[in-house]
């Protein structure tokens, strides 16, 4: 069961490598975004290899609404931060083209 979220972990540092050097060097969100989500997911790694699970331990609760909202980690927040900057990069990039062409 595990070494399936292993095989996982390698294919996505490998896929964030590629996409790194794919880059232009002055995307530096993109490569803040890639460094994010590279250490998102070696600390969920560490977690799994070492605890057998992803340690969660961030509980945000809002009283107001009475909403408590998923239980997280460092990790998680770094690959979702790191996504959403990956997904705005793109969102730029995809207005510009439309300006310019």
């Amino acid at each position: 069961k595990m070494i399936l979220f292993y095989i996982i972990t390698i294919m996505s540092l490998y896929l964030f490598y590629v996409i790194y050097k794919e880059l232009d060097n002055s995307k530096k969100i993109g490569a803040v975004a890639i460094g994010l989500m590279v250490g998102g997911t070696l600390g969920n790694f560490y977690d799994r290899l070492f605890f057998k699970e992803v340690v969660d331990f961030i509980d945000f609760i809002i009283p107001v609404i009475n909403y408590d909202f998923p239980i997280w980690n460092v990790a998680d927040a770094g690959l979702v931060v790191g996504t959403c900057l990956v997904m705005l990069c793109l969102l730029i990039d995809s207005i510009k083209e439309k300006a310019n062409g």
